[in-house]
C-alpha cells in the first residue's frame, strides 16, 4: 500500500478541470497502471507461496494435509491449456 501511495504521488498528474494532459503526463498515468499492476500481482504471488509453504511444512513436521496440500498433490504435474486470446 505504501508502494502504490508513493508511486501515486510521482506519477499521477495533479486534476485538471479541463481534463487536458500533456503526452508526458499521459504516459506517466500509464506507468502508474502498469507498476500497481506489477505490485498486486506480486502480492497474490507472495501470499500464494506463503499459503504453499505453511502447507509443505504442516506435512513435514505433523503428517497434516490441507486443503491446499491436497489440491497442490492433484494438479501436480498436470498441464492446462492455453487461456483464449479474447
Amino acid at each position: 500500500m505504501v508502494i502504490s501511495i508513493r508511486l501515486k504521488k510521482q506519477f499521477i498528474p495533479k486534476t485538471n478541470p479541463i481534463g487536458s494532459y500533456s503526452d508526458r503526463q499521459l504516459a506517466l498515468t500509464l506507468a502508474y497502471r502498469v507498476l500497481v499492476h506489477a505490485e498486486i500481482e506480486a502480492y497474490f504471488e507472495d501470499r500464494v507461496w506463503e499459503v504453499a509453504f505453511n502447507a509443505k511444512k504442516n506435512w513435514d513436521n505433523q503428517g497434516k494435509t490441507c486443503r491446499t496440500s491436497i489440491g497442490l498433490l492433484a494438479l501436480d504435474g498436470q498441464m492446462m491449456e492455453s487461456p483464449p486470446d479474447k
